[in-house]
């Protein structure tokens, strides 16, 4: 799980409409036998209840009490791929959701993502492009780097996000993007440009985080719009390393001053980053890390008074994990997490806020052939607070699945989840999925 709050981004038109071309004119060509389209798609419900009493104020007071639905939600997805001979395939998928009911929804502002329903919206549309020695993704899709299962401090181009609502679980969000791939025979040497950074709605969070509000026209706006990421990875005595290294922008602006006088400004930031994974005596170990470097801001480094909502110095983060799987497939995992950042939950941390630390573990327990029982389990190490996922899965038919969580969330006033007003957010979730 991760500490990024990111809406959706919407695709860069001019090479979506390209890239739509291109596939359309593939598909409507005659295909031989190993070009045919393969079509895939899933469809789903989902059924939140409230476990607890709870408000909100958001405009006006919203009041929820034991049993009121939370989340009534229609989901689906459908996905197109062809290849083109050896050299070249394509891929388009569309996704949307609906929701029924958002009164729920809307009261989780700042943790939930999104408009409270996306009829329709393009998720995936890219090329690929193969050839010996470099092979090519060019269009809008999700690239995850990194080692560690969930938070990924080197998956820069993917940031992960909370949403209590679909459980915890980590939303890599696509990006607009041409990916290389070249092959030695040390290793392989990974290239992503983004050609214009995608903004996230950052308004409401900050709002809702700090109860300030800053307009659009007094955040100073990016020059250069274009990121890169490179990364390299071999394979040494059985361990594979990764050397990564990123220049992009934050996810959101850096903010500072007082109510009266609120500045932000959009910055650029440099990360290096190392991850490895091995396996050993039955056991599989994995770690990555990364160091920022925030940029520097006119205004923000004469600032005295007031503060500073963003980092203000290069800090670490970092994870560490092992899982082992147990007779009948019983599996466990357990990660260290370190956030040189703040908090994993908010958007915004204060400049001076201590770095986070965090256990996250995972278990998975096959009861039959058809049946699992899951445990996700997050604690907070530097308050008394934590959240809790189990989750009992049924395989109905190959195609069909049915699942039965709860989210149990536990803490104090003053811990991270008191102070994200989520310790009265339990829930209870039934959602079926026929994927075709």
């Amino acid at each position: 799980m991760g500490p990024r709050h990111t809406p959706e981004r919407s695709p860069h038109p001019a090479l979506a409409l390209v890239l739509g071309l291109l596939l359309a004119l593939g598909l409507a060509g005659v295909a031989r036998a190993q070009d045919e389209v393969t079509i895939r798609g899933q469809v789903g419900q989902t059924l939140g209840f409230f476990l607890t009493e709870g408000s909100r104020l958001n405009g006006d007071e919203i009041t929820w009490g034991p049993g009121q639905v939370s989340l009534n939600r229609t989901h689906y997805q459908l996905q197109f791929e062809r290849r083109f001979g050896w050299e070249a395939a394509g891929h388009i998928s569309l996704k949307g959701y609906w929701d029924a009911g958002v009164a729920g929804l809307e009261a989780l502002k700042g943790v939930a993502n999104g408009d409270s329903s996306t009829l329709l919206e393009l998720d995936q549309a890219y090329v690929d492009l193969y050839s010996d020695l470099t092979d090519f993704r060019i269009g809008r899709q999700r690239i995850a780097w990194g080692t560690a299962d969930g938070f990924n401090p080197t998956s820069y181009f993917s940031p992960l996000t909370l949403d209590l609502t679909r459980g915890l679980e980590g939303l890599v969000q696509p990006v607009t993007a041409i990916r290389t791939s070249t092959y030695f025979n040390v290793g392989t040497l990974s290239v992503v440009i983004v050609p214009a950074f995608e903004p996230s709605e950052w308004e409401r969070v900050l709002q809702d985080e700090t109860g300030l509000s800053v307009t659009a026209e007094n955040v100073k706006d990016y020059e250069n719009p274009g990121e890169i990421g490179l990364q390299f990875d071999t394979f040494y005595r059985g361990t594979s390393l990764y050397l990564s290294y990123f220049n992009g922008y934050e996810d959101q602006p850096v903010v500072w001053g007082d109510e009266a006088n609120l500045h932000g400004a959009w910055r650029r930031e440099q990360k290096v980053g190392l991850a490895a994974a091995t396996a050993w005596r039955g056991f599989t170990l994995w770690g990555e890390g990364t160091y920022t470097f925030p940029g520097r801001v006119e205004g923000l480094d004469e600032q005295r008074a007031g503060q500073i909502w963003g980092p203000t110095k290069p800090y670490p983060t970092a994870v560490l994990g092992v899982d082992y799987l147990f007779p009948r497939g019983i599996r466990a995992e357990l990660q260290y997490i370190y956030n040189g950042r703040g908090s994993l939950l908010k958007i915004f941390n204060e400049s001076d806020v201590p770095a986070g630390q965090y256990l996250m573990g995972l278990a998975s327990i096959p009861l039959t052939d058809d049946q699992t029982l899951e445990l996700l389990a997050l604690d907070s190490l530097r308050d008394d607070s934590r959240v809790l996922v189990p989750t009992y899965r049924y395989q109905l038919t190959p195609t069909t699945q049915a699942s039965l969580s709860l989210i149990l969330v536990d803490g104090g006033p003053a811990s991270e989840v008191g102070q994200k007003h989520l310790s009265d957010l339990d829930q209870l979730t039934l959602a079926v999925t026929v994927r075709f």
